[in-house]
């Protein structure tokens, strides 16, 4: 049993680095986050959005953008649309949300052509520590799905696990 994020941490570099697609990049937070995890060895990193506004920000947060792709995209819901396609194609395995409302990277997610949820229901996962409790909590779907009936709690469980 996880009781820990540093447990977590040392089962993800046990694994490997995944890929993940970012998408609308230019973000200061967003950029040393991504770097932390790439140097952690969790992560590969697909920047999707703006690059020289990239660039920019990367150098005033010493960021190596060398260490990344990057896919140079101005518009902020081609950028989600392109990530979340990168993910589609298997080319990434996460999707994370960069400098964007949650509600442009959702449209990309959702989009019946080129979104990912082929037909399941969408849900989400969060993962706390209580200190002093001495293990971890998740906590599924605590806003997404209001009235789930008997079939979409199945799913969001499935998700979850």
């Amino acid at each position: 049993m996880m009781t820990d994020f540093k447990m977590i941490l040392d089962r993800a570099r046990e694994l490997g680095p995944t890929t993940i697609a970012v998408a609308v990049a230019q973000d200061a937070d967003v950029l040393k986050a991504i770097d932390h995890a790439r140097k952690e060895g969790i992560i590969n990193g697909i920047l999707v959005g703006n690059r020289e506004e990239m660039t920019t920000l990367a150098e005033k947060v010493s960021v190596n953008l060398a260490n990344f792709q990057i896919i140079d995209q101005q518009d902020k819901e081609k950028a989600c649309r392109t990530a979340a396609q990168l993910v589609k194609e298997q080319k990434a395995t996460t999707l994370m949300k960069g400098f964007v409302d949650t509600s442009m990277i959702l449209r990309a997610v959702l989009n019946k052509e080129a979104g990912l949820t082929q037909g399941r229901l969408l849900s989400h996962v969060g993962v706390i520590h209580v200190p002093g409790y001495g293990r971890l909590l998740v906590i599924s779907d605590s806003a997404m799905n209001i009235s789930p009936g008997l079939e979409e709690k199945v799913q969001i469980v499935e998700n979850a696990v």
